[in-house]
């Protein structure tokens, strides 16, 4: 009976070393999990922090062209008015 105790003792030992070593792994695993995941974000916004100027840059050559196909359009109805206001008096 004694002999059984001292084995079952031993295989409980080893048991509670894998589980200690298994829960070890766990954590490293969750670890380096956050650590990907702070990388990645780190990345993307340092990524966007270097082309931030090159987006402003594009935006405001969008807004400059977007202005300047306004004004053109509001000149064109502007002159499409007069023009049919022309025909319109002839009559």
């Amino acid at each position: 009976m004694d002999r059984k105790v001292q084995e079952l003792l031993s295989l409980t030992r080893e048991n509670n070393t894998m589980l200690h070593k298994m829960r070890r792994s766990q954590r490293i695993a969750n670890i380096m999990r956050v650590v990907y995941w702070l990388i990645l974000a780190g990345a993307a916004i340092g990524a966007y922090y270097f082309i931030q100027p090159y987006i402003e840059g594009a935006q405001q050559f969008y807004n400059d062209v977007d202005a300047r196909f306004t004004a053109v359009d509001e000149e064109f109805q502007g002159n499409l008015q007069n023009f049919l206001d022309f025909f319109k008096s002839e009559e």
